[in-house]
């Protein structure tokens, strides 16, 4: 049964209109038609069930232990009161998260073939009870944190809600992903185990509230273009370093350059090195993606001190640059995590 919180009452019967047009964000879905008569568009959540294709390798399955023993491999499924690992947060209005598990096994009549599929879910408990409204902007965040630690770029196939009279439905939402599993992840560039960092990212940032947040973490969907990629990664160290009091734009990219030259080529360090960069990201913002013969102007506090013809390899080779330190920004700076530099510069290389 689907149930979508924008329905109305038609006599006795939820429902819309045969004339109607009707449109909807996501429904809710359940097997149990009385529970129906106890949801509305002003019900309340106090806790969200996240299952993300990633999570199978950021976490044992609980439910499911595995060990070698007398040359047999022996597989023990947990029933009942399988052990969860909670981590408590108490900020942003998430109380607590959980991490644990489910499985499902079928066997066959003639009980020759057993098949057993594991599932990791995410459970966010919140201290305050919220609009059912609000269940999207909690995934979207879980769906950027997760993909901040392990960059699969994929979202959360299955969400739950249970609202504040206990009753539990699934949400169905166009934003849901249709991915299950996803393949083993390397490199995997941060050495914390994700239990460590979840609590940390959860009690420093908060994606749902643009004030409070200080800085917005990178989202998971990669820019296309390298033009895209160049404004994405200047925005992100234009917004870090004024959240430092650093007020004119170029000394804020000059001191990230400062702060990076063992990141930058040889080559390609020269004192005119903020001004290009400043140059071309104030032409693409104001001026579009075009380069009248190929060239931009580069200017000190609008002085055109010279024109600049646009390398694509040079532009490539700035980006890996700024996408390196930002990550730094981000995982060093921000979140105080231990981080693998070889491979943090072959993802940003490859990726």
């Amino acid at each position: 049964m689907y149930y979508s919180p924008y329905f109305y009452y038609n006599g006795c019967q939820l429902g819309i209109g045969t004339q109607e047009k009707y449109k909807t964000d996501f429904y809710l879905k359940t097997n149990n038609l009385n529970l129906l008569n106890n949801i509305s568009k002003e019900s309340k959540i106090k806790e969200i069930i996240i299952y993300h294709p990633a999570l199978i390798q950021l976490f044992s399955n609980p439910c499911l232990s595995f060990e070698h023993l007398d040359n047999k491999d022996i597989f023990t499924l947990i029933t009942k009161n399988s052990p969860k690992k909670v981590i408590e947060i108490n900020n942003n209005n998430i109380k607590e998260i959980e991490l644990g598990g489910v499985f499902k096994y079928s066997l066959n009549s003639a009980k020759t073939n057993l098949n057993i599929n594991t599932e990791n879910y995410l459970k966010l408990v919140l201290i305050n009870e919220a609009p059912i409204d609000d269940f999207m902007v909690y995934l979207n965040e879980i769906n950027v944190f997760i993909n901040a630690y392990i960059p699969t770029g994929l979202k959360a196939y299955k969400t739950k809600i249970r609202t504040e009279n206990d009753i539990v439905m699934e949400v169905v939402h166009r934003d849901l992903g249709k991915q299950l599993e996803c393949s083993p992840f390397e490199p995997r560039f941060v050495k914390n185990d994700f239990f460590e960092y979840i609590e940390k990212i959860y009690k420093i940032q908060n994606l749902r509230n643009r004030v409070d947040n200080k800085l917005l973490p990178l989202d998971f969907k990669k820019p296309t273009s390298l033009e895209d990629q160049f404004c994405y990664y200047f925005r992100y160290i234009d917004m870090y370093m004024g959240s430092l009091g650093i007020k004119n734009n170029f000394k804020r990219i000059e001191t990230f350059i400062n702060q990076n030259l063992n990141l930058f080529e040889l080559r390609d360090q020269n004192k005119n090195l903020a001004n290009e960069i400043n140059s071309l990201r104030n032409h693409l913002i104001h001026e579009g993606y075009y380069f009248p013969n190929k060239e931009f102007e580069v200017t000190s506090f609008e002085i055109v001190l010279y024109k600049k013809t646009l390398d694509y390899n040079w532009l490539d080779r700035i980006i890996i640059v700024m996408k390196e330190g930002v990550f730094k920004i981000i995982y060093k700076e921000i979140l105080n995590l231990d981080l693998d530099q070889d491979k943090l510069k072959s993802f940003c290389k490859h990726n």
